[in-house]
């Protein structure tokens, strides 16, 4: 970097980087079009949570009682929750690889279960139990190779893919059921085949869409990369952090979404009260469908939705403007034409913002000169925000921490008590309704607990919207002195952490509704719970981004291991057996009626919950006076980095 006078200020010119990067511009329209691939991916994923849907045919021609029930449930659910060697593939060879083998395996096992359906399998509680453990696991394996992806592509906006695509890991489950209802209502063997199908092609859609951005390479391409290639790639990190996608596109999908939850909604409550014929359910399940196809939407190459060209959303399209580009940057009162030239028409302008945040965060004294000297080079205000604090252990030393224990804790509670309200839907609903049963509620309750899922991933999404704005700071604030910009950032910013413990109260809150309320209102309840479930999982995932430094999947697929556990402690030999002890009481067995049959269970769930409160708040005030003591450093470390790059 050399210094020059101009009108007698200095100003720092920066070097152009000895290497071209490896874009200079990121085709938005094709980053919307595999936000739609894992939109698509995430529904397929969904399908693992209609088990609710075949549970009490399960019970009637297989006569299985509770106990048998929750065991295919419960190898079902924690397949689900083994999702590292997902995760190995997808570091080595990439999303395609992560998607498109596990959808292959999630089909066959929706494909075995019709099978067995149609009389051709003997259907034992061991096979039911290996196909569903098939089913779960494929389906929940594409997970890490859709959201990841997409939230790596979307750096800046990890809310809205929180929002747009994981919502569809809990609303998916709603538009199949609605599938089921107005189609295949009492054929189950065909419903197998049609879900199998759909996993499978929604899950191709993935892997033949889904790329990774340049500057996140797998093991296989870093093995193939010369240094200078390496460069070009990572330089183009930058670019991602500054090229803000369409917020018009990003809106199309909210509005999507609102519409599709409020008719799935509207459309449960009509079918549930009111009688209505077969062909009118097909008309509503064609309708369901038409909306969710209006996702689509967002990807379209239509001009009114690309983001309006400004004269300063320019995309850099050789590394000879970057002098002037720099120079203009940092000249006070000047902002000569750089020699850049409009992106094409199918790609979008760039808007300048921050280029780190807790996903793609390196020390900035560990950067290369390479990628500060292209990054210096995009247009509009230093495109740099304030470091936040985390925890600098790796996953091995983070196994004596207590953090890392009080966050199992509570996983354990939350997913535990979601997944067992999930999975055993239609036998709370019917032992509650004195072992009455009709398939049109238990289909409303499905519904709307996927609905409520989804919710409580969309609230989840508008909280870290809200909270990386903040993060943020805007080119007014820029033109600021350092300190005032930066001293809020590090003594008041919000932080994800502070609404952790928000799913342990509603949870708590909801199993103290079932234990109280009539079984005309136990859907509150049900869909308070579930709620509270979609919003643990997305919280969850955030927070181990944002407390953790290294290691973040080990961290995260170690806290994911709370929910194969407590599948077993809690689904398994908890619900199942005092559920069954009960009905054997009545003579009953394998049903029970009376809200007796699940008191006891509901009484441990809220203990446990209630446990869960108290570990999450620690949590939370252990995290934020850490955050104080180091925050302080953090300011004084970026600000003498700063003047040693100046």
């Amino acid at each position: 970097m050399v210094p020059v006078l101009t009108k007698g200020h200095p100003v720092t010119v920066v070097t152009p980087i000895p290497v071209n990067p490896y874009i200079t511009c990121i085709n938005d329209r094709n980053r919307f079009l595999m936000l739609v691939a894992g939109i698509f991916t995430a529904t397929g994923i969904s399908a693992h949570y209609c088990f609710g849907l075949i549970s009490d045919y399960l019970k009637n021609r297989y006569h299985f009682g509770q106990a048998e029930l929750t065991i295919i449930s419960t190898v079902g659910t924690s397949s689900g929750a083994f999702t590292f060697p997902s995760g190995v593939v997808f570091d080595y060879f990439g999303p395609s690889a992560a998607v498109g083998i596990p959808c292959v395996i999630g089909a066959s096992g929706f494909l075995l279960m019709g099978l067995a359906f149609s009389s051709y399998i003997e259907g034992t509680v061991v096979l039911f139990s290996i196909f569903y453990g098939i089913i779960c696991f494929g389906a929940s394996s594409m997970d890490t190779g859709s959201l990841m992806t997409n939230i790596l592509n979307f750096p800046r906006d990890r809310g809205a893919v929180v929002v747009l695509q994981k919502t569809f890991n809990g609303l998916g489950s709603s538009i199949m059921t609605v599938w089921f209802g107005s189609f295949f209502s009492g054929h189950y063997e065909l419903w197998s085949f049609f879900t199998g199908g759909i996993l499978f092609l929604f899950g191709m859609i993935g892997a033949v869409f889904l790329r990774l951005p340049p500057y996140h390479l797998t093991a296989l391409q870093r093995k193939k990369m010369t240094e200078d290639e390496l460069i070009s790639r990572e330089v183009t990190r930058d670019i991602y952090m500054t090229q803000r996608p369409s917020q018009r596109r990003l809106a199309v999908g909210y509005v999507v979404l609102t519409i599709l939850t409020v008719f799935l909604t509207t459309q449960s409550l009509v079918v549930a009260y009111v009688d209505v014929s077969k062909e009118r359910r097909i008309i509503l399940g064609s309708i369901t469908t038409l909306i969710f196809l209006c996702i689509t939407f967002i990807a379209l190459p239509l001009r009114c939705l690309d983001a309006p060209i400004a004269n300063t959303n320019v995309c850099i399209r050789d590394t000879s403007s970057i002098s002037s580009l720099a120079t203009a940057r940092d000249t006070p009162n000047a902002m000569p034409k750089p020699s850049v030239g409009r992106c094409e028409d199918n790609v979008m302008p760039c808007e300048s913002g921050g280029i780190t945040d807790e996903l793609l965060q390196q020390k900035q004294q560990e950067q290369s000169p390479q990628r500060r000297s292209y990054a210096s080079t995009l247009p509009g205000p230093p495109p740099e925000r304030f470091p936040e604090p985390q925890y600098q252990g790796s996953f091995l030393t983070d196994l004596l921490f207590l953090d890392t224990w009080l966050l199992f804790w509570t996983g354990f509670c939350n997913w535990g008590t979601g997944n067992l309200i999930v999975a055993n839907t239609a036998q709370i609903y019917r032992s509650m309704n004195e072992n009455h049963f009709v398939e049109t509620t238990n289909t409303l309750y499905v519904t709307l607990i996927g609905v409520g899922s989804a919710l409580g991933r969309v609230l989840m999404g508008c909280i870290e919207m809200a909270i990386e704005k903040r993060a943020y700071p805007s080119s007014q604030q820029f033109s600021q002195t350092l300190s005032p910009l930066l001293q809020p950032h590090a003594r008041s910013k919000l932080h994800v952490i502070m609404v952790y413990p928000f799913p342990s109260v509603l949870m708590s809150m909801g199993l103290i509704l079932l234990l109280v309320i009539p079984v005309e209102g136990v859907v509150v309840p049900l869909v308070l719970i579930s709620f509270a479930f979609g919003y643990s999982w997305a919280c969850t995932a955030l927070v181990v981004r944002s407390l953790f430094a290294k290691d973040v999947g080990k961290h995260y697929s170690f806290l994911f291991m709370a929910s194969f556990c407590a599948n077993i402690a809690l689904n398994r030999f908890m619900f199942g057996e005092l559920f069954d002890r009960e009905g054997r009481k009545m003579g009953l067995y394998p049903f029970c009626a009376g809200r007796q049959c699940v008191r006891t269970s509901f009484l441990i769930l809220l203990s446990l919950n209630l446990s869960a409160i108290v570990a999450s708040v620690i949590v939370c005030f252990r995290f934020l006076r850490y955050a104080a003591r180091q925050a302080p450093h953090l300011l004084d470390d970026y600000i003498n980095c700063d003047d040693e790059i100046a």
